[in-house]
C-alpha cells in the first residue's frame, strides 16, 4: 500500500479527532514501514507520529546503504542485506 493511500485513509485526521478515535479503538496494532530506494525511515515520520498518537507501535527502519546509512553502502549490500535488516527489526 502506498504511503499516500495510508495517509488519506483516515490516519490523516486532525490530531484531536485521531486522539478521540484512539481512545475508542480497542485493538492496537504494530506496523513496520519499509522505505524505497534512496530514502530512509525518516520519510514515514508524519504517518508514524499519527499512528503512535493513536496508540499503535510503529517501526520505520532505514536499510543498510540507504538514506542516512548511505555511508555503509558497499558492493556487498543488496536485497539480502535489506531483508536481513527488516527481519532483525521484527525479531528484536
Amino acid at each position: 500500500m502506498k504511503r499516500r493511500t495510508l495517509i488519506s485513509s483516515g490516519v490523516s485526521l486532525p490530531l484531536a479527532v485521531a486522539s478521540a478515535q484512539a481512545s475508542a479503538a480497542v485493538e492496537r496494532k504494530t506496523y513496520v514501514f519499509v522505505h524505497g530506494t534512496w530514502h530512509g525511515g525518516w520519510m514515514w515520520k508524519p504517518l508514524r507520529d499519527r499512528l503512535q498518537t493513536m496508540g499503535h507501535a510503529v517501526f520505520t527502519p532505514t536499510c543498510t546503504g540507504c538514506g542516512e546509512r548511505a555511508h555503509l553502502a558497499t558492493p556487498d549490500v543488496g536485497l539480502e542485506t535489506h531483508i536481513t535488516d527488516i527481519c532483525n527489526v521484527i525479531e528484536c
